[in-house]
């Protein structure tokens, strides 16, 4: 997130789920150093993958193709945020397929979505992971669906003139 976003580590990184001070500060130190390096390299691609887990290279693949074929992507967290600015990168106009379940408490998260223009649903507080914001987030994009598509009209139910 802080190469494709272009911030310093300090800017972004956070306690996560409740990370003491020497957690925090030896993360700052590990993504400071990523970042760095690369920074170094010519080639996106090659920068991308030196600091990119398989995790968030298969989620960007995924939200893409998703995107591509018209399917609606509810990201969650910092790493399926982060996997989605990279398929927006990778495959401009993804984002307008994608929602945003939640907004964390991660300072990364908030970067990612202002650079995916992207509003949350719920904004809690949330610091849990694991899909948690997404999960409650699904309850009412089922609801909303249902209303959409299979509540009865005015004209349905011969009101109106």
């Amino acid at each position: 997130a802080a190469y494709l976003l272009d911030r310093a580590a300090d800017d972004l990184v956070g306690p996560g789920a409740g990370a003491d001070d020497a957690t925090v500060a030896n993360k700052l130190r590990i993504v400071g150093e990523a970042v760095a390096r690369a920074r170094t390299l010519t080639d996106p691609v090659d920068a991308v993958a030196s600091i990119c887990g398989f995790e968030i290279a298969a989620m960007a693949g995924f939200f893409a193709e998703a995107a591509a074929r018209g399917r609606t992507v509810v990201l969650d967290g910092v790493i399926a945020t982060t996997a989605a600015l990279l398929a927006e990168r990778e495959a401009p106009g993804s984002r307008d397929r994608f929602l945003a379940a939640h907004r964390s408490t991660e300072p990364t998260h908030d970067a990612l979505l202002a650079a995916l223009e992207l509003e949350p649903l719920l904004d809690w507080n949330l610091r849990l992971g694991e899909g948690s914001g997404a999960l409650l987030a699904m309850p009412m994009l089922d609801a909303a669906a249902a209303m959409v598509g299979e509540m009865a009209t005015f004209a349905d139910l011969g009101i109106g003139g």
